[in-house]
């Protein structure tokens, strides 16, 4: 799998995290899920398409349990960029989790909820359902049976919804939506608990190598209490870093360049005044044939003698 796959689930993996979206989502801010409440599911099937089997997996899923009665299957699915044919992907999704329970021989079947968690900065433009996506005739559209899929646009959220957050799920949302307004979005001084998961969410879900920072190295510099303007503070001081050492680095290569062209000068000189001395010539006959200073001949000669 790759790494942006990986990475975006590790955050929203956390009980606390996945229950506070579901809350405020799902049940406008109520705290009907308890963290405690969730169980992983892993969710991975295989697919024969054109006698190749394909495998595909959810983004996140869990298993919401009360009193040893499971409620419901809930899964997310992160998206960066609009995909028109999202609905025959949920639908395949939340179908391998309907034949799972049949597999397992369950003696109740339990409803499959996925929730779209839409990070782009236009709105989400494409039909939210399957019938909506296709061209259907008239005299079977009666026939099909349709799918609709729940989006949740990030960046668009009213800032009432984004408050009801209490996990750092909410410094996210603020974050994609001042992103997409052009807000500064590291002033958010709310703390954050998953320090080292948030970053690696952020540099893979908006391609920004500068939240690749050392987070052992930022709490030892400012403390366990970690927020966005902390990472403000982090990147502009590596970035200030990364310009000294780029400055160095330029610097040493124009004295090696510098370096060359006085070490041709020298060489051009020492051999003046090393063939002067071959041809048995005196001091102030070479400070005449070269017009250098005596006191530069008898550097010279005490180089040449070295």
């Amino acid at each position: 799998m790759a790494e942006k796959d990986i990475v975006e689930k590790i955050l929203e993996e956390h009980n606390d995290v996945f229950s506070d979206i579901v809350n405020v989502l799902l049940f406008n801010g109520e705290q009907r899920i308890h963290e405690n409440a969730l169980l992983p599911i892993k969710e991975e099937t295989m697919l024969k398409i054109d006698d190749k089997i394909h495998e595909q997996e959810r983004d996140i899923s869990k298993l919401w349990k009360e009193s040893e009665i499971v409620i419901s299957e809930i899964g997310f699915e992160n998206q960066t960029s609009l995909d028109k044919y999202m609905p025959l992907r949920v639908l395949s999704y939340d179908g391998a989790s309907y034949k799972r329970q049949l597999r397992t021989d369950s003696k109740n079947i339990n409803p499959v909820v996925t929730l779209v968690l839409y990070f782009g900065n236009e709105h989400w433009n494409y039909p939210k359902n399957i019938k909506g996506i296709m061209n259907i005739d008239k005299n079977l559209e009666p026939y099909i049976s349709d799918y609709a899929i729940n989006v949740y646009e990030i960046s668009f959220l009213d800032d009432k919804i984004i408050n009801m957050f209490k996990s750092d799920f909410g410094i996210i949302a603020r974050f994609f939506k001042n992103r997409r307004l052009g807000i500064n979005d590291l002033n958010d001084t709310q703390t954050i608990k998953h320090v080292d998961e948030m970053l690696k969410f952020l540099r893979v879900v908006t391609a920004d190598e500068r939240y690749e920072i050392d987070v052992d190295k930022m709490k030892a510099q400012k403390g366990e209490v970690i927020n966005m303007c902390s990472v403000a503070e982090a990147i502009e001081k590596r970035g200030i870093e990364k310009g000294e050492k780029r400055g160095i680095e330029k610097g040493e290569k124009i004295g090696k360049e510098i370096g060359k062209e006085i070490g041709k000068e020298i060489g051009k000189e020492i051999g003046k005044v090393e063939i002067l001395l071959s041809m048995n010539k005196t001091i102030p006959e070479i400070v005449e044939l070269t017009g250098f200073s005596e006191k530069k001949v008898k550097e010279i000669i005490d180089i040449i003698n070295k």
